[in-house]
């Protein structure tokens, strides 16, 4: 009954070892079909994103190809791990996959152990039981009997105690088993964590030097778009230099006439003040000069009246005894005469001076009319200047607002330029930096299915009959795989980029092995039932001859 019981515990260990779904836990449960095993944080549950075809197909491989006792068991798992994950999770949770994943395998082999010594434990059992039946067959009796069959009930009972008793302490041991195996893979996590602590520390120093390598290139692109950018600004700006050089010559030539107009105006505003300066300075003269004539006639007359008065008065003082009444009578005469000759004086002043303010005012008058008209002149003069510098102003301020309108699309086009410049090398950043994290690992994909598709076509049983078919089973070494993709560039990059062996001494014995590979002498053995093309000769032969300066600069690195 133990054995029975036991035998399909082992049958079901069996099938899941076999089965990496059932294992892992790849297939998610609500959708049914292989999605990302991460962890959704944001929604609570397993990640529902799908996988693509590609990574699918390889991580099958490699789960197909894995050995738990092989020592890149642990790499190859984390690259399982890794192609299992959606963009989102690929970078945070693969070590947490691995680490889950390492368990499951580990419960898996202590429940196959556990199996495996129960069936030996129940073998042992049910060979002992026929020796008690064959001892106790030797008595005749049948007291003997029933004492042997209550024996029988006994030793039946004792043994489901002792099975009840193994079995608990099975799980006992089971339990201690448990610990052990707990403590061993946390002890293998620890060395694990440490191993990635070193790998990562290493890792960064390589991710560093790319991104300093990197960085040059960058620098060095940088500096040739700017010194490209700077020719193309230093001709913008010598071009608008020139535009403006010409606007400036223009706005001088007309500048300067408009200088040369006011100066005239001003020139021509000079000589009328000027005139009509000296002319008022003639007519003041004119009246200093009359007003000097009468001072100078008034004064001769005064003094010709002293004079007499005196000569009078000394005539009068000889006979101022005798003729004091006389005198006196003259003197008043002479005084009566005096006042009317001052009175006929300052008529015939008053009259002089009226007639000359009638000929000022009449004078003024002239050269106010005279003035008027000329301001007229002027005025209208003006007013078609000023139309003119308007219509010019206007012609002036159209060119300006058409050239700011120009320099306002310039600078609005020069701006969706340099965003568009912006935007594109943020792109080609963002470009390079994804090329610089998955370039390594596509060639390293690359390389693998390189490898799994040669193990493949070697081991294959039907050959291909036509050349088409050939070309598409052979795997060949372009990171495509594809026949159509074959080129120098292309093949040296796949072996330098994708080989694992790459820059190390080891890259001599599989570019060895490659050149045996690809050797013209060994086209038979991939165009099996098929007459290669002349394509196909040629394509084979620039392999072989790339593998063979690869391998001899391999040989000098070796050497080294």
């Amino acid at each position: 009954m133990k054995v029975e019981a036991q035998a399909p515990f082992l049958s079901a260990s069996q099938r899941n070892q076999r089965d990496p779904e059932a294992i892992l836990g790849i297939i998610n449960p609500d959708r049914g079909c292989f999605t990302c095993v991460g962890y959704a944080r944001s929604k609570g549950r397993r990640c529902q994103n799908p996988i693509r075809q590609s990574d699918r197909r390889y991580v099958y491989d490699l789960f197909a190809s894995m050995n738990p006792k092989s020592r890149q068991f642990a790499t190859l798992l984390k690259e399982a791990a890794y192609h299992s994950l959606c963009w989102i999770h690929d970078d945070d949770q693969v070590d947490s996959i691995v680490k889950k994943w390492r368990v499951n395998i580990a419960a898996l082999n202590l429940r196959t152990r556990k199996a495996k010594e129960n069936t030996k434990q129940s073998k042992s059992r049910s060979k002992k039981s026929p020796s008690t039946g064959s001892s106790s067959t030797g008595h005749t009796d049948e007291y003997v009997k029933t004492e042997a069959e209550d024996s029988d009930q006994k030793e039946r009972e004792e043994d489901r105690r002792r099975a009840q008793q193994d079995q608990q302490l099975k799980m006992e041991e089971e339990e201690q088993e448990k610990e052990k195996l707990q403590q061993e893979l946390r002890m293998e996590q620890e060395e694990q964590e440490k191993d990635k602590l070193h790998q990562e520390r290493k890792m960064k120093q390589e991710k560093e030097k790319l991104q300093q390598e990197q960085k040059t290139k960058q620098e060095e692109q940088e500096k040739g778009k700017l010194r490209q950018e700077r020719k193309m600004k230093l001709q913008q700006e010598q071009e608008m230099e020139k535009l403006r050089q010409e606007w400036k010559m223009k706005q001088e030539e007309q500048e300067k006439e408009k200088l040369l107009q006011e100066e005239k105006i001003k020139q021509e505003k000079e000589k009328l003040r000027q005139e009509q300066k000296i002319k008022q300075e003639d007519q003041e003269k004119e009246k200093l000069r009359q007003e000097q004539k009468m001072k100078l006639r008034q004064e001769q007359e005064m003094e010709k009246l002293r004079q007499e008065w005196k000569i009078k008065q000394e005539e009068q003082e000889k006979d101022k005894l005798l003729q004091k009444q006389k005198m006196k009578q003259k003197k008043e005469k002479l005084q009566q005469e005096q006042k009317m000759k001052q009175e006929e004086q300052e008529k015939e002043r008053l009259r002089q001076e009226r007639k000359m303010k009638l000929q000022q005012e009449k004078e003024i008058e002239k050269l106010q009319q005279e003035w008027k008209t000329k301001q007229e002149e002027q005025e209208k003069e003006k007013l078609q200047q000023e139309r003119k510098m308007k219509q010019e102003n206007e012609k002036l301020q159209q060119e300006r607002q058409e050239a700011r309108e120009r320099r306002q699309q310039e600078a609005e086009k020069r701006r969706e330029r340099e965003k568009q410049e912006r935007n594109e090398r943020q792109e080609r950043r963002e470009q390079q930096r994804e090329q610089a994290v998955k370039k390594p690992r596509d060639w390293q994909q690359a390389w693998q299915i390189y490898t799994i598709k040669w193990a493949a076509f070697k081991e294959a049983k039907h050959d291909p009959s036509t050349v088409q078919q050939a070309q598409a089973l052979i795997p060949w070494p372009t990171k495509s795989g594809r026949f159509g993709d074959l080129t120098e560039g292309q093949v040296k990059n796949f072996y330098r980029e994708g080989c694992p062996d790459g820059k190390t001494a080891a890259m001599f014995e599989t570019l060895q092995r490659e050149n045996l590979k690809w050797h013209p002498d060994k086209m038979v053995n991939l165009y099996r039932s098929c007459a290669p093309g002349d394509a196909d000769k040629l394509a084979i032969g620039m392999i072989c001859r790339v593998v063979l300066t690869l391998r001899n600069e391999a040989m000098e690195m070796r050497d080294r």
